[in-house]
């Protein structure tokens, strides 16, 4: 049984098969809106009326004429609504489960940019700076396609366009990030400024792609997903700036264009955002609330709940990743993502970095995570991966079905050994490590650190797969008698402090946002 959210509905959606309740903004987020909407109000979208939030409604009330009273919310709103101003409402989304998330930190997600010292992002942002450089104008000027309204049709149509484009696109903004994070100001005001130009520019708004999922899945992966993080660097450094609240409802649109499409049962389904049931792993993987698209598209609205104040859509976050952990299986895998064919491994590290981001936001506001129905089942999947690193076989069983697998034909050769895949494997496990430091799973990857740091004897097999999950999260002089070489790129990777650990699934470098693995 599905529950539905209703939000003062911003289109209506004809949605069927849901039980709803009606589930109203807190007066003082309302009223923040109504205030930052009209330009007397820069602080933080947070329902805490507080002495800024006064001033504003004062000011505001007195150039406007209106009988305002701060110490009645409620009833200044109804006196506002009937003369003209009213907070713009959010879309419905329907969820599966009901999650309580305070929110107590509107600015964080998944760094508190308070909580330590950040140099250690100086690797990240150094590392290939020639190629994605962070600058305003440099971002502009390599990604000038991504700002427009339809990104598929202003690519021709055509994917072999897009993709590079993206990618390029979320590694200069990743990059921009850390370096705000590193407290570079002018990477913070950069990011800001990227932001605003694509709220002005109208991007992303009309995105198509040809009944596929492909535009929209690049959109929340490679360039909201970058954006969101970032700008929560960004505000926490320098403050939110007076363009917040159009951001916000910028923001807000283009997620709801490039994730949930509300005809259930639709076919040719283009957006991921399965919410008309939980679908089956062993059918149709795009209508399955299983696969990594879906958490990732969760992600998004939990970001954006946090950011802009709002608790109902923060839970949206957790209840994708509680849907999705409801298909773990007794063995632990991700059934739609294992498979993925040879990628197999690498779409259930993407799923359990998207989860492990979800969780780790939620962790930051304080969010209870036992009230994760299923939460056992993503500790079940993170040791499942785990017994993977030196046996891949029992992957095989689901990895046969080779839907959509693109790093080889043979799924018997599985791809995380290499840069790139072995990031978007594991780029999970230092955040894991954080999250949960006295899990069993913890303990097992300490194991294999201390393995490949300490023993002098290993076979070069071990030496492969221990690489394929250690590289990138501890110093590679740690391990250097056992470095295995996959090709000329890591022996050039190797004269590095560590190897590149960026990775999109886990938005952007561990090691920068916390820390090298302790083990």
């Amino acid at each position: 049984m599905f529950k539905r959210l209703f939000f003062s509905a911003f289109i209506a959606i004809p949605v069927l098969f849901f039980t709803s309740f009606a589930i109203a903004d807190d007066n003082a987020l309302k009223l923040q809106r109504i205030l930052a909407e009209q330009g007397y109000y820069t602080g933080a979208l947070d329902g805490k009326f507080g002495p800024n939030s006064k001033k504003a409604l004062n000011n505001f009330c007195s150039k406007t004429k209106q009988a305002c009273n701060p110490e009645q919310l409620q009833t200044t709103l109804q006196t506002l609504k009937q003369n003209g101003f009213e907070s713009e409402p959010l879309y419905s989304v329907p969820v599966f489960d009901e999650f309580d998330f305070p929110i107590s930190k509107p600015n964080v997600l998944l760094v508190d940019v308070n909580s330590g010292n950040f140099s250690r992002c100086k690797h990240t942002v150094q590392n290939n700076l020639r190629t994605y450089r962070y600058d305003y104008d440099s971002i502009l000027s390599a990604s000038a396609l991504l700002f427009e309204p339809d990104i598929y049709k202003a690519a021709g149509k055509n994917f072999d366009v897009l993709d590079p484009i993206t990618n390029d696109f979320g590694s200069r903004i990743y990059k921009q990030g850390h370096a705000c994070l590193k407290g570079e100001t002018n990477a913070c005001w950069a990011t800001i400024k990227v932001v605003d130009k694509m709220r002005t520019s109208n991007a992303l708004l009309n995105n198509t792609s040809n009944s596929t999922p492909e535009t929209h899945y690049l959109t929340v992966d490679r360039i909201l997903s970058p954006l969101l993080v970032s700008y929560s660097y960004a505000i926490q450094r320098v403050g939110r700036p007076k363009s917040d609240y159009a951001n916000s409802t910028w923001f807000k649109n283009v997620i709801y264009q490039n994730t949930y499409d509300p005809r259930p049962k639709a076919r040719n389904r283009e957006r991921d955002f399965e919410r008309s049931g939980l679908g089956n792993c062993s059918g149709d993987l795009r209508s399955a609330a299983g696969q990594n698209h879906h958490t990732a598209s969760g992600l998004m609205y939990q970001m954006w709940g946090v950011l802009w104040g709002n608790s109902n859509y923060a839970a949206i976050g957790l209840d994708a990743v509680n849907a999705a952990l409801k298909s773990v299986d007794a063995q632990g895998a991700l059934v739609c993502d294992a498979a993925r064919g040879a990628n197999a491994m690498t779409y259930q590290g993407r799923n359990i970095s998207n989860m492990t981001a979800s969780l780790l936001i939620a962790k930051n506001q304080g969010v209870d995570l036992t009230q994760l129905s299923h939460l056992e089942n993503y500790h079940k999947a993170v040791n499942f991966q785990l017994s993977l690193i030196l046996d891949q076989t029992p992957i095989f069983k689901y990895a046969r079905r080779n839907i959509g697998a693109w790093c080889n034909k043979n799924y018997k050769e599985q791809c995380f050994h290499i840069a790139g895949h072995r990031d978007e494997a594991f780029s999970w496990a230092i955040p894991y490590m954080k999250l949960f430091p006295e899990h069993e799973n913890t303990k097992a990857m300490k194991s294999m650190f201390k393995t490949i740091t300490r023993d002098r004897n290993l076979d070069e097999e071990t030496k492969r797969n221990l690489n394929g999950f250690v590289a990138g999260k501890i110093p590679t002089d740690k391990y250097r008698r056992n470095i295995f070489y996959q090709n000329q790129w890591d022996r050039d990777d190797s004269k590095a402090y560590l190897f590149d650990d960026f990775a999109f699934p886990m938005r952007g470098s561990a090691v920068c946002m916390f820390g090298i693995a302790k083990y």
